[in-house]
């Protein structure tokens, strides 16, 4: 609290010395991290066409949104100004100790240095604020994937059950092209 009088007080005076004028004399930075979260949010949801994201990319934002601002809250990152390079890679150590992959780590940390930079384009952040850790992205993937054995055997009880034909078929076409269930 005391701090942000401070800031209070620097901002009254620059406005009376001249130094500031009212409108621009706005905190950057003093934005709690659930309000800059929820912006960021709204601005996502904006139809695909003004590019926004799909709903699966919102869904997946949401879930890092929830994670992220619990965690700031458990070790007293009550605002943006507080996510630093330090504190984003504090983050994703603790997320390595509590087994995350390597794919949700460089996912999270790579959507929160997009927070951070869209927050300072919105002009909510100073320029200073931008994260400059850097991230390599993993190669490989961690996804598990059915052998040719393990395959053949679910098409073959499939297909010596009536009722499950079309999953046999359904089985085929995903192993075959590579498609996710909802693609397909």
């Amino acid at each position: 609290q005391a701090l942000e009088n401070l800031r209070n007080l620097d901002r009254k005076t620059a406005i009376q010395r001249g130094l500031a004028s009212p409108e621009k004399a706005q905190p950057l930075g003093d934005l709690p991290i659930s309000t800059g979260w929820e912006l960021f949010m709204a601005y996502c949801q904006r139809p695909e066409i003004m590019g926004g994201v799909s709903p699966g990319t919102f869904k997946r934002y949401r879930a890092v949104r929830d994670k992220h601002a619990q965690y700031c809250l458990k070790r007293g990152v009550l605002c943006w100004l507080d996510v630093t390079d330090q504190s984003a890679e504090d983050y994703g150590q603790w997320m390595v100790k509590e087994s995350y992959a390597p794919r949700s780590i460089y996912l999270e940390l790579t959507l929160l240095k997009s927070v951070v930079l869209w927050l300072i384009e919105k002009k909510r952040l100073p320029a200073s604020s931008q994260l400059t850790i850097h991230l390599n992205k993993p190669q490989g993937t961690d996804t598990y994937c059915f052998s040719r054995e393990q395959v053949a055997a679910m098409v073959k009880v499939c297909r010596e059950d009536p009722t499950l034909h079309w999953l046999g078929t359904v089985l085929v076409a995903l192993a075959c092209t590579g498609l996710r269930i909802g693609e397909l």
